[in-house]
């Protein structure tokens, strides 16, 4: 659980100070070689499908938030409509920590929503201290992230318990 939740931090750090430095794909290839070697040595074919519905979900969040005009992220990736490739990343590496160092959150549904209405923003307000990102309003956006991420968590530990 510890080397999960450390191997969480290097992907994060990585991909916002890569994102910030406007070398967002090697955020992405740290990521990447973080998530290979995770499911080759610990991962199953259910945890796959858990980080591709991360992902969906973190592109329509994320998405949603930069057409809002909420966030302004560093570092935009093709297309241009779409949260850039590094925060989808991220949601990828989110996914990882689930079923190991966040695991203990499974089934704890009003917790899961409390931690990620606040951790989610915090998160956010790292990246944008760090250059990777911007709150272009920051109350609302606070808001909106709190939002987001207070259903995102205890909807993605819910669907990491379907796919078990």
């Amino acid at each position: 659980m510890i080397v999960n939740f450390l191997l969480f931090q290097l992907g994060w750090f990585a991909s916002v100070l890569l994102a910030a430095r406007h070398v967002p794909w090697a955020g992405v290839l740290v990521v990447g070689v973080l998530i290979v070697v995770h499911l080759a040595t610990k991962g199953t074919r259910r945890e796959f499908l858990l980080i591709v519905a991360a992902v969906a979900m973190g592109a329509v969040a994320d998405s949603f938030l930069l057409h809002a005009g909420l966030v302004d992220y560093a570092s935009p990736t093709p297309p241009e409509w779409l949260a850039p490739a590094w925060i989808l990343a991220m949601w990828a590496n989110f996914a990882v920590t689930l079923r190991h160092s966040l695991g203990w959150l499974s089934g704890r549904w009003a917790l899961a929503g409390i931690l990620g209405a606040v951790a989610g923003p915090a998160a956010y307000w790292g990246a944008a201290s760090l250059g990777a990102a911007q709150l272009t309003s920051p109350v609302l956006a606070s808001c909106a992230l709190a939002l987001v991420w207070g259903v995102a968590l205890p909807a993605l530990l819910w669907v990491s318990a379907r796919y078990r």
